[in-house]
């Protein structure tokens, strides 16, 4: 029988410590503060952002209650909704291909936000992706947010918001570039319902 001495047991024991710790660090990375939602804190931030943004272009609806920034070279696309249920706009980055779609969701039973959410998770008894889905607030409407954890070219993120009427829209990114990234979120972060 092999017998260790205390140093060598202490050396594993410190080894299998730091893999542990390593391991913890790449898991709160990946799954918690990478997935952090839009929350600028700081004046600083909050000046740096409204520079990066200060000459983008408005989209502006009455017929759809709501209006968004998005930066000077993408496109926006309005979509005939009758033929693709509900969607409505799509704004695109020509170049890279990546792009924020909206689409209006119905409501007919005028639930709330959570009592909508609570529906549109289970899918035949089994739950759907937007199980996985963490409440949010944008420019002070609530909502639910899907992010993905997945490579260029994928879906970035999915967020359904409502406002006090009810009216509930679907923000869909996909991402062609990963250096669409922020901008994506960014557009995302000046949604506004208006009245």
């Amino acid at each position: 029988m092999e017998y260790y001495s205390k140093k060598s047991i202490w050396k594993w024991i410190l080894l299998y410590v730091l893999i542990g710790a390593a391991v913890y660090g790449l898991i709160y990375y990946f799954f918690f503060y990478r997935n952090r939602g839009y929350n600028y804190t700081s004046q600083q931030n909050q000046d740096d952002y409204s520079n990066q943004i200060s000459d983008w272009k408005t989209y502006y609806s009455e017929k759809y209650g709501f209006e968004i920034k998005y930066p000077i070279n993408w496109e926006l696309e309005l979509i005939n909704t009758e033929q693709y249920d509900g969607v409505i706009m799509k704004i695109n980055n020509i170049f890279s291909n990546s792009y924020l779609r909206f689409s209006t969701v119905a409501n007919p039973d005028n639930l709330t936000i959570d009592e909508w959410f609570l529906e549109a998770i289970n899918v035949d008894g089994y739950p759907s992706p937007l199980a996985g889905a963490k409440p949010i607030t944008v420019n002070g409407f609530r909502g639910y947010q899907v992010y993905n954890n997945l490579k260029s070219p994928n879906p970035l993120f999915h967020i359904i918001i409502t406002n006090e009427k009810r009216d509930i829209v679907s923000m869909y990114a996909y991402i062609g570039e990963t250096t669409d990234n922020q901008i994506l979120e960014q557009m995302s972060s000046t949604f506004k319902f208006i009245d």
